[in-house]
């Protein structure tokens, strides 16, 4: 999700971008409602399909479901995009005006360097997808589960507050019969939570910081209220709803993040074994190895 935002974000404020031109790349759209008007630039309408064509340029390679659906986004977001493929496409005609732009050699260093750099990385591309087979995959995501074999998750709620003596006036309000859950929407801290009585949901120890899951998944007891503890973010009062297994994901959610990953391994060791075999003699340079260190 992230290098989708990445890639959003790139196209809407970058406004030095050279649009490339793209002959043939219908099958990846997102589906094949490509001709929605989307705004009129200058007088000239601009469609689903020309935002679409746009990404694919920019982005290089990209898979089918990870298109951005442009129809989908916030009317305002719309707006910037749209506006930063109006200030490219004028940059263009400004610059190509230029003749001294046009010829610079500078330039066309750099854009034969981009290139090529371009051609490198679809070439390595191509070159780590051919070599995974679907039982590989599959192998891969059994060494996924694994990972979740005894992993347990627990269903924990919180009030976070500032000092001890919060936390015990708290303590105080619960053994009252006071609602946790009210007492949480009067005084937690913990702004994600609060509204909603202090519950985290279900949550693994990976997802905390280091110091609550130390309380959270050593020290507290189904059903019992434990605190006041302290952390880096305040002081807390917690309870214990639940613990149960962790469900691993299935194959189909997460093949593509597989592939994704297994596609990068197969780069890195192609690129191992690709200077490995390469005979490198260096010349120059300092072998902080064998450097004197007793003076």
């Amino acid at each position: 999700m992230l290098y989708l935002l990445v890639l959003l974000f790139a196209l809407v404020l970058a406004t030095t971008v050279v649009v490339t031109n793209i002959k043939d790349k219908s099958r990846l759209r997102v589906n094949n409602n490509d001709s929605i008007l989307i705004a009129r630039i200058d007088g000239k309408p601009f469609y689903k399909r020309d935002f679409e064509d746009r990404l694919l340029a920019f982005s290089g390679n990209m898979d089918e479901e990870d298109i951005i659906d442009i129809t989908q986004l916030p009317k305002s977001l719309v707006r910037r995009i749209v506006e930063s493929v109006a200030i490219n496409d004028k940059l263009d005609k400004l610059a190509h005006a230029d003749r001294s732009i046009v010829r610079s050699e500078q330039i066309a260093r750099s854009v034969d360097s981009y290139r090529r750099q371009l051609m490198r990385d679809e070439f390595l591309l191509r070159m780590s997808r051919r070599s995974i087979t679907s039982p590989e995959l599959q192998s891969k995501y059994k060494e996924l589960l694994k990972d979740f074999e005894g992993k347990k998750e627990r269903k924990i709620r919180h009030i976070l507050v500032d000092t001890k003596e919060d936390a015990l006036l708290v303590i105080k309000r619960i053994e009252a019969s006071e609602s946790f859950k009210q007492i949480a929407k009067d005084v937690s801290m913990d702004i994600t939570t609060a509204n909603n009585g202090g519950d985290l949901g279900y949550v693994v120890e990976e997802d905390l910081p280091a110091d609550v899951a130390e309380v959270f998944f050593g020290k507290l007891q189904v059903g019992k209220l434990y605190g006041p503890f302290e952390t880096s973010g305040g002081w807390h009062v917690a309870i214990l709803d639940s613990i149960r297994p962790v469900a691993p994901p299935e194959f189909k959610d997460i093949e593509h993040e597989l592939r994704l990953t297994m596609e990068k391994d197969n780069v890195s060791k192609y690129l191992d074994m690709m200077a490995a075999s390469i005979p490198i003699d260096i010349i120059i340079g300092l072998d902080f190895d064998n450097v004197d260190r007793s003076s």
